[in-house]
């Protein structure tokens, strides 16, 4: 609600310009300690800008809030050829390079096509710390050992571990990006009696970003008839999550 109030009090449009790097990735530090603390300290502050500003943005959608990403260091000189374009609302999510090139988000719908002499691709990154180096590659998989199964992905979930992981900052290794999935039995390893080849299933499987995985059959379950594979894929993390969170709040 405070937000809300603070954001109504603004009867013309918000702009908030986000001094972060574009693209998601670290800013430089600075050979001195004090600079390293004053990029830390704006990567901080951006985030939770761009946090308010995005939530913001899709709750109140008539407050029209644009934000802009600039390189650490960078003054409103970035801002000053678009300030217009930015206040107009054409354009929600700005950004710019070192070079001062402006960039905008675009999404286009891009359907894979996989044949079947392809044989199972995947999507990895070399190395980690963008997603710039995310590549959809052939990979090989393993026969499912005792209580694993393989499964063809038909759908899979991306959550905020997955955006972490790909950008080097999840504590550990991880592993390949993925674990929420939907899909069809392929084989089943000895020892799983409640799954087979054939059945539709969802649940986790860690690297299910890709065409084919094997996983442990214990994090599976067959799928609702009445679920598509899409739908089932959001179920075992972010609706769990999420029907967690608002349970507690009753």
């Amino acid at each position: 609600r405070g937000v809300k109030r603070g954001l109504h009090r603004r009867k013309a449009q918000t702009c908030l310009p986000i001094g972060q790097n574009a693209g998601g990735q670290k800013a430089k530090t600075q050979p001195d300690e004090s600079s390293g603390l004053d990029v830390l300290r704006c990567q901080i502050t951006g985030g939770g800008l761009s946090a308010l500003a995005r939530s913001a943005g899709v709750e109140y959608p008539d407050m029209r809030i644009s934000s802009a990403f600039m390189p650490y260091g960078s003054g409103i000189e970035y801002l000053r050829s678009d300030l217009g374009c930015l206040l107009s609302g054409d354009e929600t999510t700005t950004s710019y390079d070192a070079e001062g090139r402006r960039r905008v988000c675009r999404f286009r719908e891009r359907r894979l096509r996989i044949g079947a002499d392809d044989g199972p691709v995947a999507l990895s990154f070399l190395p980690r710390g963008t997603l710039a180096n995310l590549r959809l590659g052939k990979t090989v998989v393993r026969e499912p050992a005792e209580g694993e199964v393989t499964v063809a992905v038909c759908a899979t979930g991306l959550n905020f571990r997955d955006c972490l992981n790909v950008l080097g900052e999840y504590p550990g290794d991880p592993g390949p990006p993925g674990g929420d999935c939907a899909g069809v039995i392929l084989a089943a390893g000895k020892g799983v009696e409640r799954l087979k080849a054939g059945d539709a299933v969802m649940g986790v499987c860690p690297g299910s970003v890709a065409s084919v995985v094997t996983g442990p059959a214990d994090l599976l379950v067959p799928k609702p008839a009445d679920l598509s594979f899409t739908q089932a894929a959001t179920v075992p993390t972010v609706f769990t999550t999420v029907e967690t969170c608002l349970r507690g709040l009753r």
